[in-house]
């Protein structure tokens, strides 16, 4: 906190994570571009973050989802004199609209939020059919699509080749079962559901119920399509969802530990990179794949059109057996490429520009022009909002003692960051783009890490 009030930036960028593989680096990378235009910047689980905002100066706070819980807390944050931009990071791995709109969306993020960033064309057509065209309501692409570029992936490099070094050669199975087979079990998992308000309806549930059962039809044949890769003597690593259960996973591959590795350690972009092939269904690692040119294949040995998810399909080679894919397989020069259809659905749903300006540009050019008013408090509301505080964060300490499971669950998402790997990966990033590394790091506790200009 002590840091906050000796510093002279008028500028604070709130950036909680919700999960560290698939946000990690982008909003490193989102931090870095603002500290270049003077911003201090504090990232971290947001498990941490955001019980800390009420008590934090003015700033701009970097919102996850449209739906329900996530309207709420941004009412909450802007209460306390932040502005709030919000985005889906599940957005562009959607349901078809109807049920996107039911379950994702809720009413009161227009209200509670000073702008609504979309993936790309279509994710804006969509909400501006749920509320109105608005200003508010941006395309602008999203950071995990801006770390792909041809020059910043590079900041993957030394790590798939590591990967590609220990591993040989292998296919990568990307698990997407988080409802089918949860960190915390079936019945913790449909409180969670009850909690947004997805099951108060009978419709609502029978939905719902029937979404878990056709996922976990399709976790069975995924599982048992790794184990039928593995007897032909080709490596498989799987990588399941950082919500699922790993035990499921190596109870059913005990069998053939030799030639199956599961592993969920680090961001999955240089195990894609390493990879001969990518295998999933309804995964967004699909679309990241993609984009940088490997062979997809989306296992769909069952189809459900109400549940399932249209990009990832789309621009993927789909196979209906396990025969398909063993086939497949067996000819190692086989590349799928994109017909003309499936490019513009890509294009449609992922705003891209990497030769002008990048969904973090748009970002930072646009919270620039928001307004905040700044309330710079004596020295002793200045010393009593330092006592809050501290009590606070012993609030928080008891409270996740006494709620163990669900804080290893959090942990698990998103572990507390550590100033090595944030420094590492900023230094990183000013190399690729040949900048002055004009930042420091420091902790601002055991979880999250603040990041400001070296002149502040």
């Amino acid at each position: 906190m002590k840091i906050f009030l000796s510093n002279n930036s008028n500028k604070f960028l709130y950036l909680p994570i919700e999960i560290f593989t698939r946000e990690f680096h982008s909003k490193i990378y989102l931090a870095h571009e603002a500290v270049q235009k003077g911003w201090t910047v504090l990232v971290g689980p947001k498990y941490d973050i955001n019980p800390m905002m009420k008590y934090l100066p003015s700033g701009i706070y970097s919102g996850i989802g449209f739906h329900k819980s996530a309207a709420k807390l941004a009412k909450k944050i802007k209460s306390f004199g932040h502005k709030v931009f919000s985005q889906d990071e599940e957005g562009l791995v959607r349901l078809s609209p109807e049920f996107y709109k039911e379950y994702r969306v809720d009413e009161n993020i227009f209200d509670n939020s000073d702008l609504i960033f979309c993936w790309g064309k279509r994710h804006q057509e969509i909400m501006e059919a749920i509320f109105k065209k608005s200003s508010k309501i941006r395309s602008i692409g999203n950071g995990r699509v801006d770390i792909l570029s041809s020059k910043l992936k590079k900041i993957f490099e030394k790590d798939a080749e590591l990967i590609k070094k220990e591993n040989g050669n292998f296919i990568l199975i990307n698990g997407n079962f988080g409802s089918a087979n949860h960190f915390s079990g079936k019945e913790n998992f449909l409180k969670e559901l009850e909690s947004r308000g997805w099951l108060d309806t009978e419709q609502k549930k029978e939905y719902q119920l029937n979404r878990i059962e056709f996922q976990n039809s399709i976790f069975l044949k995924m599982m048992s399509l790794s184990v039928e890769i593995a007897k032909t003597g080709k490596k498989i690593i799987v990588r399941p969802h950082p919500s699922e259960n790993l035990n499921k996973w190596k109870e059913f591959v005990s069998d053939y530990t030799d030639n199956i590795k599961i592993i969920r350690s680090g961001n999955v972009i240089p195990w894609i990179m390493a990879s001969n092939y990518l295998i999933h269904n309804g995964c967004t690692t699909a679309i990241e794949a993609v984009l940088m040119g490997k062979d997809v294949i989306s296992f769909r040995p069952f189809k459900n059109k109400s549940v399932e998810s249209i990009l990832p399909n789309a621009i993927s080679s789909c196979m209906e057996t396990q025969e398909s894919v063993l086939n497949y397989l067996k000819n190692d020069k086989n590349k799928y490429s994109l017909n003309d259809e499936a490019l513009k659905i890509l294009n449609d749903n992922i705003e891209q520009n990497f030769q002008h300006e990048d969904a973090t540009s748009r970002i930072i050019n646009m919270i620039e022009k928001l307004e905040i008013k700044k309330s710079r408090p004596t020295f002793l509301s200045n010393l009593l909002n330092e006592i809050l505080f501290r009590l606070n964060l012993l609030k928080m300490k008891i409270s996740r003692k006494i709620y163990n499971s669900n804080f290893q669950y959090e942990l698990i998402k998103c572990p507390p960051l550590a100033n090595t790997e944030v420094t590492k990966l900023l230094t990183e990033i000013a190399d690729i783009k040949s900048e002055d590394k004009n930042f420091e790091v420091c902790n601002f506790n055991k979880h999250s890490i603040i990041i400001q200009p070296k002149n502040n």
